[in-house]
């Protein structure tokens, strides 16, 4: 603070300046450093209140994301909408805020989403992959800070909300991917129990339905050579009823009774004969090297009469140089036709396809079979446990609900994995997984001998480089 005449004065006790003069300057000088002080402080007050408050908006974004995830059976993309609705009241300008989460191809967006200059992103990072991406946008300009118009906090905010992101992901797929084990490990129990159970009812069911089977003939021949000394003796007393019945009545209906009869023994004993292979389809024998592609072309040859009485157009694309599998040829054949004949029998107005693709995947090392047809899809009542025995939507058809459960144990058996997918009214996919016989690391020999020369030779033979020395 300074005070100046602007002409000369006589002379007191500052100069020209009076002691008063002299205190006060001094107390004015002192009361607006008290008044700078204060502005500051209330300045430094302004500023902490400021900041105190968008820490508080980033830890109510971090709260908010975590009472989300407390919420019981919540899905993935319930848990990114709620995030990306979370984000723009903790950013400084919320009102004119708006934020996008995109993952894989699915887009999460708030409402007001428009994308402008003033943006502000963040990678989504997966076990070192980046699947996807968290932008947050101004909708119009402010003043530049940090980040364009974003403070410093908001970018700590944004990557720690996006790392969280990758946490929840990572979590969510771990949880889906043990949930599905339990649940091959429930059915492959279960499957094991029901094998066990099965091969002893259909012991039991075996030795009756062959009796059965057996004597149904007979009682068809004695009842063609009886039948004239009958009609004699109904000639004779014609109100005579043999087990309550007249004779005109067995003449016209024995023979169908009989057939009927020896029909339905023999679906028991088709029944039997599906319980059987299905208790052993666990263990199955005879494991080599198979081609998948000879196994369809000789499942689709036991399969052509079939094809060619429904009239379904049949397409089979094969891949070429196909790596060897290690199972049973026969078993792998058996799988191809029950899906194949699963198809053709979804296609009700015969004049539908049945398309057939082998590939290989180089990813996870398994060569595939994949079985589509557009017939009428699996009925979602069902589609839960079709690969349950006695599971069936084709009573209608005569089905004996056995099949896929027989598949779903030799695919197993094999190390295999079967999906499906299923439009009601639009066809269904059947998709088989088999682990390839690739090459594998050459072979070791281990030369010992006590004999330094007979080992130098044995090394530098043929095998030169695949040789572990003994001493």
């Amino acid at each position: 603070l300074e005070v100046c005449y602007l002409e000369e004065r006589r002379k007191s006790d500052e100069g020209p300046f009076l002691k008063e003069e002299r205190n006060l300057i001094n107390a004015i000088a002192e009361r607006l450093g008290r008044i700078i002080e204060r502005k500051r402080a209330e300045d430094a007050l302004e500023k902490y209140t400021h900041d105190l408050g968008e820490r508080v908006k980033e830890l109510n974004c971090l709260y908010g994301i975590s009472k989300i995830l407390e919420k019981p059976d919540i899905s993935l993309e319930e848990i990114l909408q709620g995030i990306v609705d979370i984000i723009p009241p903790s950013w400084q300008y919320s009102e004119f805020t708006c934020a996008r989460i995109t993952l894989e191809g699915q887009e999460f967006r708030t409402k007001n989403l428009r994308e402008t200059i003033w943006k502000q992103a963040s990678d989504i990072i997966v076990d070192g992959d980046r699947l996807g991406t968290l932008e947050v946008f101004y909708l119009e300009e402010k003043p530049d800070c940090y980040e364009g118009p974003f403070l410093k906090e908001e970018r700590l905010l944004i990557n720690a909300v996006t790392e969280r992101l990758g946490r929840i992901i990572e979590r969510k797929r771990a949880e889906a991917a043990l949930r599905e084990s339990q649940e091959q490990l429930h059915q492959a129990q279960k499957m094991k129990a029901l094998g066990t159970l099965v091969a002893g009812v259909a012991h039991e069911i075996n030795n009756p339905i062959n009796l059965i089977m057996f004597n149904i003939p007979l009682f068809q021949k004695i009842w063609h050579d009886f039948s004239p000394i009958l009609k004699e003796h109904a000639r004779k007393e014609s109100d005579r009823k043999y087990g309550g019945l007249t004779y005109d009545f067995l003449k016209d209906n024995l023979n169908t009774l009989l057939s009927d009869m020896d029909i339905a023994a023999n679906r028991v004993a088709r029944i039997v004969t599906n319980l059987k292979n299905f208790a052993k389809q666990s263990n199955v024998a005879d494991k080599k090297p198979v081609q998948l592609n000879t196994a369809v072309e000789n499942a689709m040859r036991l399969a052509q009469t079939t094809l060619r009485k429904s009239g379904i157009d049949l397409r089979v694309d094969l891949a070429d140089n196909l790596p060897l599998m290690e199972g049973s040829l026969q078993s792998i054949e058996q799988i191809i036709l029950n899906i194949t004949i699963n198809a053709i029998q979804a296609i009700e107005n015969g004049q539908g396809r049945v398309e057939l693709v082998t590939g290989f995947q180089k990813e996870d090392g398994r060569v595939f079979l994949s079985i589509s047809d557009n017939g009428r899809g699996i009925d979602p009542s069902v589609s839960d446990k079709i690969f349950d025995p006695f599971v069936t939507n084709k009573q209608a058809e005569d089905s004996t609900g056995l099949g896929l459960s027989i598949t779903y144990n030799l695919v197993k058996a094999h190390k295999g994995e079967i999906t499906f997918q299923s439009q009601n009214g639009k066809g269904t996919t059947f998709t088989i997984y088999f682990p390839a016989k690739l090459k594998g690391e050459s072979a070791k020999i281990l030369a010992a001998d006590d004999d330094r020369s007979v080992r130098d030779v044995i090394v530098k033979s043929p095998y030169e480089g695949s040789v572990l020395l003994g001493r």
